[in-house]
């Protein structure tokens, strides 16, 4: 056997323990949902008349920017980086395309660029890992990634800090409100302990689901505390992924106010419960000391 055959076997074998990995189809829900084990995006067909139009656009259109692939837990900062990736001139950067179900979402990647413009360099969307495996139910990601690298995609993987990141998704679940580009929605609220724990936990799992991904995917990292959190280090980092993509870089500025963090629109009246809880638990590394 050749090492090529050697290597490609290794890879369908670590393939296999990915798909057998406990986070797939793990995120805690309270709902008729979680009981089922299935994503109720996946029932939701209101992507199906965009996969339509994609395909009839591909067989007029045949535009070749660099395509590439934001890939992250909710709540890292991918909003965030796909509104700086945008406003670069010769980028354009959709947002969560996979989040319902898809006929074909191999297929659609493949078409997507073709409609993106005639003057563009690169164009991307983000993908959050839970739609790859609860919503489109790809639970070989080795298999996945390595079909759009044949469709000479990049893909940028973004990471936060999981407690943060964490905080940040309870807040947005429980207000409904992801981002805002004013400061009229500022709310304080309490979060139930244990359901915290629960959710930093698979957040955490998740994290550590997506290493064992990339470390077998070439990409280039991002990571929100120090490449996104201020926006001091926004340019820097747009410059930096430029040069990835091969893309002439362009002044950038965030557009819309932090939900989360100390200067955010929402806090958490039980910050302190929240804490304690944690660190009386097995991801007691996870939380920050109370002040």
């Amino acid at each position: 056997m050749s090492d090529g055959e050697t290597d490609k076997k290794r890879r369908a074998e670590i393939d296999r323990e990915l798909a057998k990995d406990p986070v797939i189809a793990s995120e805690p829900r309270e709902d008729i949902y979680g009981r089922l084990k299935i994503h109720p995006d996946r029932l939701n067909l209101r992507n199906l008349p965009m996969e339509a139009r994609v395909l009839a656009k591909s067989w007029t259109r045949n535009d070749q920017p660099k395509p590439f692939l934001i890939y992250g837990r909710p709540r890292s900062g991918t909003t965030l980086l796909v509104r700086l990736l945008d406003q670069v001139p010769q980028i354009r950067c959709d947002g969560e395309l996979l989040h319902y179900f898809l006929i074909d979402p191999i297929g659609f990647l493949r078409r997507l660029p073709r409609r993106a413009g005639p003057d563009l360099r690169a164009y991307g969307i983000k993908v959050i890992s839970y739609h790859l495996m609860e919503v489109q139910r790809i639970h070989r990601p080795l298999a996945f990634f390595d079909k759009i690298a044949a469709l000479d995609y990049a893909v940028l993987h973004l990471t936060r800090d999981t407690w943060e990141q964490t905080l940040s998704l309870a807040k947005a679940q429980a207000t409904a409100v992801y981002f805002s580009s004013t400061d009229s929605s500022r709310q304080a609220f309490s979060i139930d302990p244990d359901r915290f724990l629960g959710l930093l936990r698979w957040n955490e799992k998740m994290l550590a689901y997506e290493h064992k991904v990339m470390a077998h995917v070439p990409h280039i990292h991002v990571h929100y505390n120090t490449d996104l959190s201020t926006s001091d280090v926004h340019q820097p980092t747009i410059n930096r992924i430029c040069n990835h993509l091969g893309v002439t870089s362009g002044p950038v500025t965030a557009q819309f106010k932090r939900t989360g963090g100390k200067d955010g629109l929402h806090t958490v009246d039980n910050m302190s419960a929240l804490i304690r809880r944690v660190q009386d638990s097995d991801l007691a590394h996870l939380a920050p000391d109370l002040v």
